[in-house]
């Protein structure tokens, strides 16, 4: 596992853009350049000693000394963007409830429904005649039960 020090030896991190860049030669890497690639899940990786770590948790690592000690979540949903004022702890449950779905309203039968799940359980919300009734009624319960890791609110 890579050390405070190590990291700041090997990496620059800029908290305002969320890019790491090299400070040594690598193989096919002069300093400067912006260190790891995105993968096919839409996070960026950075290998270092034969070992992959996720930007983001490099960050959190960079700018307070030490790894998170729970799971990682980029407060505007995009995968990518490792500001530091992007980042924050999170639950695995907190994680989950930020997590792009289109869940929450539905067309069933001649009406719309609404149902939001909370720590694995399904809360139904109610039918309603149009799908932006249905919809309203999930942000609320999303902002109740949720809070800021509530996704689309």
């Amino acid at each position: 596992m890579i050390t405070h020090e190590e990291l700041h030896r090997l990496l620059f991190y800029d908290p305002d853009t969320g890019d790491f860049r090299w400070l040594i030669k690598r193989k096919k890497v002069n300093p400067g350049e912006i260190a790891g690639s995105v993968n096919t899940r839409g996070y960026r990786n950075i290998q270092i000693n034969n070992k992959w770590y996720g930007a983001h948790r490099l960050a959190w690592l960079y700018m307070t000394g030490s790894f998170p000690p729970s799971l990682m979540d980029h407060i505007n949903g995009i995968k990518d963007d490792n500001r530091f004022c992007n980042l924050r702890e999170a639950t695995p449950s907190e994680n989950c409830c930020h997590r792009r779905s289109t869940k929450g309203a539905y067309y069933k039968g001649n009406g719309w429904e609404a149902s939001i799940m909370k720590h694995g359980r399904s809360h139904y919300l109610g039918r309603f005649k149009s799908a932006d009734d249905a919809y309203r009624a999930y942000l609320q319960a999303a902002r109740q039960l949720h809070g800021d890791f509530a996704h689309g609110v």
